[in-house]
């Protein structure tokens, strides 16, 4: 029985400033109650992420909490994930009281609905 890597590899992580103004103002913006989902479409077998969570959700140790969660959603789905797209995961304030399972759900309907995550 042969088992896939479930950790979250190194180049799939958006990193430079370039990247995330790139795909920021040139890609589209799906928003819910607690994220908003930016996404642009690229050639495959690229897929990239990239995490925001800005200083006015809260402290540092609640802003990488919501970090954490968004990476592990992330490495959770992305073997469902189209290849060729590169997004970002925007924190909305109040994501800090929201439950893991709630967290999960509004981020694979926002992908489901950017059509990034396949069914």
């Amino acid at each position: 029985m042969q088992t896939r890597n479930e950790s979250l590899p190194k180049n799939e992580i958006l990193k430079s400033n370039n990247d995330f103004k790139k795909v920021i103002y040139s890609g589209r913006r799906i928003d819910k109650r607690f994220i908003s989902v930016y996404y642009l479409k690229a050639s495959p077998p690229a897929r990239k992420v990239g995490f925001i969570v800005a200083k006015r959700i809260g402290k540092a140790h609640i802003r990488n909490k919501i970090k954490r969660r968004m990476r592990e959603i992330y490495r959770k789905n992305r073997y469902r994930m189209a290849d060729g797209a590169y997004f970002i995961l925007r924190a909305k304030k109040g994501i800090d009281a929201v439950k893991f399972g709630e967290l999960e759900s509004e981020i694979t309907a926002g992908m489901k609905h950017a059509g990034i995550l396949n069914a």
